[in-house]
């Protein structure tokens, strides 16, 4: 995730991050009218939020 959050990541993106928190989902977007790629959430319950998420 810190890799993601910081020099890998895309300028469009949005980032919704705590940097204290070094877990979190990423969203990716797939409408093709969206130029946002994908969404970075940080979480400390990553596995239940991608699993609500998934859903």
């Amino acid at each position: 995730m810190r890799l993601i959050r910081g020099i890998e990541s895309d300028p469009a993106a949005h980032l919704e991050v705590r940097f204290w928190v070094h877990t979190g989902v990423m969203i990716k977007i797939s409408d093709e009218l969206d130029p946002t790629p994908y969404i970075l959430i940080s979480s400390r319950k990553h596995k239940e939020l991608s699993t609500i998420l998934a859903d």
